[in-house]
């Protein structure tokens, strides 16, 4: 799949036989959409989020183009998480999209370990942002330590699909966040029963939340 995000043509490979974690999921695109319209002065959400010289981190990254969205808008360090199963096709996505941030890593395996694809202010040129790290992360596990802390932005897009694993991301968001830490997540909606739950969850662990208008994305999605 070919997508023009950031003045950029991103070409995102799929592995649809492999899962369901390897597919550019709606509510990535959505979520894509958005920050990249708060990036612009003029846009519908001006500095409703900014990235640059920010630390994010994304939960269920899968072929990582948000990831690679949030690099091109100026991030100051994203970290990509997912099963660990999954984060090969996240690399590959990496080394096709940003071959000028991947120094020194050709190998698949490197990323069952944790990747840490540096740039330099030479061979990233003016979209320059910063250290880009594929982690492998079990929710609920207790594993969130081995990513650092203080991060500016979590990101979630399309995670609520199975209920059984509501609980083990809220740990994870408990875990992850900090006093300013924000969570944006997207959710197409599928089962409103369900989704409602997560939150009410989500709310009751003591996680605040508050529902975004999306003015430029399908109906059918909610934003949190």
């Amino acid at each position: 799949l070919t997508f023009t995000i950031c003045g950029r043509m991103l070409d995102i490979e799929q592995r649809l036989w492999e899962s369901v974690g390897a597919v550019v999921w709606d509510a990535a695109l959505v979520l894509c959409r958005y920050l990249e319209e708060c990036s612009q002065p003029r846009g519908v959400y001006p500095d409703a989020v900014r990235l640059k010289g920010k630390r994010v981190l994304e939960l269920g990254t899968g072929t990582g183009l948000l990831g690679i969205v949030a690099h091109l808008l100026g991030a100051a360090e994203v970290i990509l998480t997912d099963r660990e199963e999954i984060l090969p096709i996240t690399w590959d996505n990496l080394r096709r999209n940003l071959p000028e941030v991947i120094l020194g890593h050709p190998s698949v395996p490197e990323v069952t370990h944790g990747v840490l694809l540096k740039d330099t202010q030479e061979q990233s040129g003016p979209n320059s942002g910063a250290p880009i790290q594929i982690r492998p992360l079990l929710w609920g596990a207790g594993e969130e330590h081995t990513l650092g802390g203080d991060f500016d932005y979590v990101f979630a897009s399309d995670l609520l699909y199975n209920s059984e694993h509501h609980e083990a991301l809220v740990q994870t968001l408990l875990a992850l966040c900090k006093p300013g830490t924000v969570v944006i997540m997207v959710q197409k909606w599928r089962d409103a029963s369900k989704e409602s739950m997560f939150l009410l969850q989500a709310e009751n662990a003591g996680l605040k939340y508050e529902q975004l208008t999306l003015h430029t994305s399908p109906d059918g999605f909610g934003m949190w």
